[in-house]
């Protein structure tokens, strides 16, 4: 094994930060380490040259893409991936690497392009670091996350209260467990689920696949378009936290199998569009699991004379987004993501409609009102996968200035906004997410519980009852919008859009759920010892823990029973789970890379 000792040389920027690399540890044919970067201005979008005095046989990090190897493997050029390319000037980000290279390890730079050096000449900064005193000795590479001594985080000194991994880890399984169709054969982390609904269909057209909704098992296509783009959004953005985790092909093939179903559900040569398969009343007066149902399952759709642009425009936004991040996966895959994604667009922008007011029989579950934020998300979404112009000017069309009540399955509006400023980065979207975020915080108006979870569903308990509700007014539960805002906060820190203090809010909603309330209990099946044993879940009723599932959650009082029959405190749901998920990746995507805040006092 190598140990070496070496002399740090950095150079400061304006405001004192510095930028360099740091080896922290070693092995037998290779190092470890983080490189800093610190632009002397704002930039948004950026490319780095990291170098090192010989070639090394392999160079991998995480949270940055790296576009070409120069020199005989002497450079390394590095770009920004989507959630870092805004970087204001003097600010750091820290990103983790490792290098293979027999011998001692060689001296390495990093260099930022189109800085400002002290010359005044604009150009590229270099920043020489070479090896610490007494480097720690490993016996082989590290993931980004374990060489952070005592689960800390260098930038903010931070551990993780409670592990964003592992919850992000059981909510993984929690859509497996939710997989509708030909499950044998396939890769199945829950053992207790087997095929079902295999013959789904209309007129023999297949339609087998997908995720069930929640309890039950219907599969809404609003909703669950909605699920997949929050999940593909944070995929995106967070995927060093899966690769840390060594889950980021899990990943994928676990977002496979609801996309696999909305190609399945478009048929673009007859122009018709399948939302949903089942029938709500008839399913929910079934218990069982849905390996043993055998009913009748109508397939309701659009066609030319039935639009529902609110429904098609969600499925639009997954599958675009999802054409973005499997370019790097599979390109034929990405391009056939793309293509559906376009001809849909195009059926719903031409047919445009809101789907419960043109097919009257889908009016009982999942009422819309509006298609402007679902074509404002799909449009954008299109345009960061095209770069065509016209997807931007469709977005900039739709999109709305109002404050939303809440980022869910019936209102993606501060997800149009937060797109459009990642793109544009223009000061108007960025006051949209500000005033959204803001407008959840303590001091706005919005009622919290005595340990501290956001009680928004106060405002309307009435309306927003459960999925197997009788009424069948059916909308979200209490915990889904505590953990969608988190996902907007954390997802709007990622874009330097109020940096810590919306980090930590988030880490409020997202620490109550998974212990900080006054049951000592995690609200996700399977986190720690101490989770709902009995959720309104018909397939997880006969004796079997459905991990990483989120239940309802508590009342205005902090309030829980953990009873199945309670259809609004207790069931589970695919868009549920998004949030939180994709809120819980982003969490732990700051803690690899050591930008995790320390985590703020539990109230109970």
């Amino acid at each position: 094994m190598i140990i070496f000792t070496f002399l740090l040389a950095i150079v400061s920027v304006a405001n004192g930060a510095t930028q360099g690399v740091k080896i922290t540890q070693t092995w037998n044919g290779g190092f470890h380490g983080t490189f800093t970067i610190v632009p002397d201005h704002t930039v948004n979008g950026w490319k780095a040259h990291f170098k090192c005095d010989r070639g090394l046989d392999k160079f991998e990090t995480w949270n940055a893409n790296i576009v070409s190897k120069l020199n005989g493997n002497t450079d390394f050029v590095l770009t920004n991936n989507a959630g870092n390319a805004h970087i204001q000037g003097g600010q750091s980000v820290d990103f983790a690497f490792n290098g293979f290279v027999s011998g001692n390890p060689p001296t390495c730079t990093i260099s930022l392009e189109g800085q400002t050096q002290s010359g005044g000449n604009v150009g590229t900064v270099s920043h020489t670091t070479q090896s610490p005193q007494n480097p720690a000795v490993s016996s082989g590479p590290l993931n980004p996350v374990t060489h952070a001594p005592s689960h800390q985080g260098g930038a903010h000194g931070a551990h993780m209260k409670h592990d964003y991994g592992e919850a992000l880890k059981l909510s993984m399984l929690f859509y497996y467990a939710q997989r509708s169709g030909r499950i044998s054969g396939t890769f199945n982390p829950v053992p207790w689920r087997g095929d079902s609904a295999v013959n789904d269909g209309d007129s023999g057209h297949d339609l087998s696949g997908g995720w069930y909704d929640a309890g039950d098992h219907v599969k809404f296509n609003l909703p669950l378009s909605q699920s997949v783009h929050a999940l593909v959004y944070g995929f995106e953005r967070f995927m060093d936290g899966y690769d840390a985790l060594g889950k980021k092909d899990e990943m994928f093939d676990m977002l496979k199998w609801p996309l696999d179903y909305f190609m399945k559900c478009w048929i673009p040569d007859q122009q018709i569009y399948y939302f949903q398969v089942g029938d709500g009343h008839k399913d929910h007066a079934y218990w069982g699991p849905p390996e043993n149902m055998h009913m009748w399952r109508p397939a309701l759709k659009l066609d030319a004379g039935h639009g529902g642009s609110d429904v098609a425009g969600g499925t639009v936004a997954a599958l675009a987004s999802a054409a973005i991040i499997w370019k790097q996966k599979d390109a034929g895959y990405s391009t056939r993501l793309l293509s559906a994604a376009k001809s849909l667009y195009d059926f719903a922008n031409t047919h445009r409609g809101v789907y419960t007011q043109t097919v009257p029989a889908s009016k009982d579950f999942y009422g819309s009102d509006n298609y402007r934020d679902e074509m404002c998300t799909a449009a954008a979404e299109l345009y960061r996968a095209t770069k065509d112009a016209k997807y931007l000017n469709d977005a900039k069309g739709f999109y709305q200035s109002d404050v939303p009540w809440s980022y869910n399955w019936g209102d993606k509006t501060v997800m149009c906004q937060l797109l459009l400023f990642e793109i544009t980065k223009e000061a108007k979207y960025r006051q949209n997410v500000e005033a959204f975020v803001t407008s959840w915080l303590p001091g706005n108006g919005v009622p919290y519980t005595p340990c501290g979870l956001v009680f928004r569903n106060e405002w309307g308990a009435n309306r927003y009852a459960g999925k197997d509700s009788p009424n069948n007014c059916v909308f979200s539960s209490i915990l889904v919008f505590e953990s969608n805002g988190a996902f907007i906060a954390v997802s709007a820190a990622l874009a330097g859009i109020g940096g810590d203090s919306y980090l930590k809010w988030a880490m409020t909603q997202m620490n109550y759920m998974l212990g900080d309330n006054n049951y000592h209990m995690s609200y996700e099946i399977g986190f720690g010892n101490n989770y709902p044993r009995h959720p309104h879940h018909r397939g997880a009723s006969f004796g079997h823990v459905l991990k990483g599932g989120l239940v309802g959650g508590p009342g205005q009082h902090d309030d829980y029973v953990d009873k199945q029959d309670d259809y609004v405190k207790n069931e589970v749901a695919c868009d549920y789970n998004a949030g939180f998920h994709s809120a819980a990746a982003g969490l732990y995507h700051f803690y690899v890379n050591n930008r995790l805040p320390q985590s703020p006092p539990s109230k109970c």
